[in-house]
């Protein structure tokens, strides 16, 4: 059964955005803006991971030669909590 995706989200859920939504009201976090740059954060870690083999196989031929590990770590770091 397919699930709803979360509106502006490609690999998160309406559940999982919810759930997301409440944990960081309950850690403090109420911007609006810094909730949705959490959320598309993760968004883009999750369409890296998904696309990871495809990154790790052309990593040699690329100029910057990080492995998908690398740059989902370095997209997670930009993220503005």
């Amino acid at each position: 059964m397919k699930q709803l995706k979360f509106p502006g989200m490609n690999n998160i859920t309406a559940k999982e955005g919810l759930v997301m939504i409440k944990v960081l009201k309950r850690e403090g976090v109420t911007d609006a803006k810094k909730v949705m740059s959490f959320m598309e954060g993760i968004d883009d870690a999750l369409t890296l991971q998904k696309s990871a083999s495809i990154i790790n196989r052309f990593r040699g031929k690329r100029k910057i030669g990080k492995s998908a590990s690398q740059i989902i770590h370095d997209r997670l770091m930009m993220i503005d909590i």
